[in-house]
Formats: structure tokens, C-alpha cells, sequence
């Protein structure tokens, strides 16, 4: 999935719209983040603009909600 959005950020100039993915950090631990980015020019040199929000906390609150849910249909 991702050598695709790169490839379409590099050769087709297209915007890579948001996925959710876990990433790893560099201390070993890992984050959900959502990922997003769009490619860009400054003269002659190209790039990407990557966006990464971190959702860990929304990912937690939404175990910890279906764990309630499951609690409750017992």
C-alpha cells in the first residue's frame, strides 16, 4: 500500500488521501496515526507534503468502548 501512494505521489503527482496506519516510532513503540499527503513544487525540485495525526488515543477509547459494548450483551 504504500510503494503505490508513494509511486502516485512521484510519477503521477496525485494526492495520497487519508489511510489510517500504524507507525513505528523510534524507541520501538508504535502509533495509529491517519496519513495523508500531497505532492508539491518549488522550481524545479518536486517533493511531498506528508501529514500524520496521531489517532492513538482515539483507537484506545474505541477498544475500551466495543470492550463495554461486549460487557453489556453478557
Amino acid at each position: 500500500v504504500v510503494s503505490e501512494r508513494i509511486e502516485g505521489l512521484n510519477s503521477e503527482r496525485r494526492p495520497a488521501p487519508r489511510i489510517e496506519e500504524r507507525l513505528l516510532r523510534r524507541d520501538g513503540s508504535t502509533v495509529y496515526c491517519d496519513v495523508m499527503a500531497v505532492p508539491f513544487q518549488v522550481e524545479e525540485a518536486s517533493g511531498a507534503l506528508v501529514f500524520a495525526l496521531d489517532v492513538s488515543a482515539r483507537k484506545e477509547a474505541e477498544r475500551a468502548l466495543a470492550a463495554s459494548a461486549e460487557r453489556l450483551r453478557e
